[in-house]
């Protein structure tokens, strides 16, 4: 600013002159500022661009600032302001108004899921949940998961969220395994046969319908034969298979074999007509290799002296 200060010089006789003064301004003190402030928050949302403080000249003048805004940071670091204020003179001062985003909440994850299922095929990989940030960013996990138990056991998928800044939670969905279901099998069908000789040896192949609730190989073996003693008329012997799945689930089947109360077929041949001190031979016909005892000291097929 400059003032023209003027003055008049008079003489006695009244003559008159005026002479002036130039009186120039110039502020020298840079405008007052507040300090500047620091501010930190977790999210750039929270980053409002803040209100200038009120500054004024040398003379009282307020001063309008121009700003300078900073760039976002990317996960964390500073979110700068800049005021700068410059009076007539241009004298300036300068006024920092920083966020410093510092994200320390880890993500927020629901309560852990599970489930019981009966076997290991009933197992599915689950829907991960939808997790945020604590600025509301949405978070893709890592998802791991262990082997998978064999018959009874756990099966965990675990769901890893971590924040740009590194903070993370854990969200788990167990599978809790449990095959107790026995498997399923019926009975042989009976069978009878003409005598103890012509009882079959066991075979497992008889049992033909096993099966499992789970996906497993079903093993069927042989158990015991057990008689019910009536050797002399229609004797039944309780054949016993187990079948028994992958998992250890066993269940019994059974198959009864009738040993009919026939008499052996055997036969000793054709009455034969031998001269006195001749030789004859018995040869029975024996289909069922039964033991045969003849009298008077003759042996089955070895020649011997009719008396």
């Amino acid at each position: 600013e400059t003032i023209t200060r003027t003055y008049s010089v008079t003489d006695d006789c009244g003559n008159m002159i005026n002479v002036t003064q130039l009186i120039i301004i110039i502020p020298t003190a840079a405008p007052v500022i507040p300090a500047n402030v620091t501010t930190i928050v977790e999210c750039i949302a929270d980053a409002v661009q803040p209100v200038p403080p009120v500054v004024s000249d040398e003379c009282g003048n307020n001063i309008v600032p121009t700003v300078v805004i900073g760039a976002d940071p990317i996960c964390e670091g500073d979110k700068v302001f800049t005021y700068t204020y410059t009076d007539c003179a241009g004298n300036s001062s300068v006024f920092t108004y920083t966020y410093t985003l510092d994200v320390t909440t880890a993500p927020v994850v629901p309560a852990n899921g599970s489930e019981l299922v009966v076997c290991v095929e009933d197992i599915y990989i689950p829907t991960a949940p939808v997790v945020t940030d604590v600025c509301g960013n949405n978070i893709v996990p890592v998802m791991t998961q262990n082997a998978d138990p064999v018959c009874v056991g756990d099966k965990v998928f675990t769901f890893t969220y971590t924040d740009c800044a590194g903070n993370a939670s854990v969200y788990t969905y167990t599978f809790s395994v449990n095959d107790d279901v026995l498997p399923t099998a019926s009975n042989p069908a009976p069978i009878s046969v003409l005598g103890s000789m012509d009882v079959p040896a066991p075979d497992p192949l008889v049992v033909t319908d096993e099966a499992d609730n789970c996906i497993g190989i079903v093993t069927v073996d042989w158990v015991s034969d057990v008689s019910d003693g009536n050797v002399c008329n229609g004797e039944i012997i309780t054949r016993t298979y187990s079948v028994t799945d992958a998992c250890g689930n066993q269940i019994l089947v059974t198959q009864a074999i009738t040993i009919l109360a026939v008499y052996p077929p055997i036969s000793a041949g054709p009455d034969t007509i031998v001269c006195v001190g001749d030789w004859a031979t018995v040869n029975a016909d024996n289909p069922w290799s039964m033991p045969i005892a003849w009298d008077n000291g003759v042996v089955d097929g070895t020649p011997w002296q009719p008396v």
